[in-house]
């Protein structure tokens, strides 16, 4: 990847105010008036394992379907509501569990362009943000390979590319040694102080440099393996914002592009830029 291309091009500009930082499968041969309790409704002892089976590729492929493809259309039915709420549930839960280790407040608040105040909790909702609508999609499809019943929970094994996180790392890492960023760390005397400010510098770089595509991202060229744990509920196999922060967080591999033998390298649009120059 050329990343070098994008030196002296991004200017980012912020300031930091004093940042002192169970149940066993279903029985097939089970007599039919037999029951046994499966998730929150009692479900015949004779439903069969193929049939849940292919009722849980169906709902992994909906939930795969607005993940990576952005097709949303049928997301509530294993998701309980509209993805758009379920995501934003789970960036609130995100930003409630993190936010508190950054505090007092104003000692965390970054300034952009000079006027805009962005709060720890603006950080951390803008990273999460961008990580499932914009950098996940770049991975565009994916296929089932077989799934695993075990009591009620459900393991759909699947094959897609995945984000190369190293050159993630590496972008930021650019980023902030071109626009000087690493002088803030100048002072932080303690390991841990130091890197719990260099990641939320990375959380804030990470919106700016990826929310409006103005980066390429980078996705491997091979397919890893990925699984997807369902759980049945009633009638349905559904997920929780548990499962899918795992499914999102594993597609973030630790891998680079060139481990990935991927022989395009991406380049990085100076004209793009132009749109992240004008937001700081």
């Amino acid at each position: 990847m050329k990343l070098i291309k994008m030196l002296g091009v991004l200017v980012v500009l912020c300031s930091v105010t004093g940042c002192s930082p169970g149940k066993k499968a279903v029985d097939k041969k089970t007599s039919p008036s037999s029951f046994q309790k499966i998730g929150k409704k009692e479900i015949s002892s004779t439903s069969n394992e193929a049939d849940w089976e292919v009722e849980a590729q169906a709902a992994a492929e909906k939930v795969l379907n607005a993940v990576i493809k952005r097709d949303t259309y049928s997301f509530k039915s294993v998701g309980n509501k509209k993805y758009e709420y379920f995501v934003e549930e789970v960036i609130d839960k995100f930003v409630a569990e993190r936010v508190t280790d950054y505090e007092p407040e104003e000692d965390w608040t970054l300034v952009q362009n000079s006027r805009v105040k962005l709060l720890p909790a603006d950080v951390l909702k803008n990273f999460k943000l961008t990580q499932i609508y914009n950098i996940v999609p770049e991975i565009k499809d994916f296929d089932i390979e077989r799934v695993k019943i075990k009591g009620n929970e459900a393991t759909v094994s699947f094959k897609s590319k995945a984000i190369a996180n190293k050159d993630i790392e590496n972008i930021l890492t650019l980023i902030r040694e071109t626009v000087g960023l690493e002088e803030l760390l100048e002072g932080k005397t303690h390991d841990n102080e130091v890197q719990k400010f260099s990641q939320y510098i990375n959380s804030y770089l990470y919106w700016l440099a990826f929310e409006k595509d103005s980066l390429a991202i980078p996705v491997t060229k091979e397919k890893e393996e990925f699984q997807l744990e369902l759980t049945r509920e009633a009638d349905n196999f559904i997920i929780d914002d548990q499962q899918f922060n795992d499914l999102i967080n594993s597609f973030f591999v630790k891998k680079n592009i060139e481990e990935t033998g991927n022989d395009e390298e991406d380049e990085i649009d100076i004209d793009e830029l132009k749109e992240v120059n004008d937001m700081v």
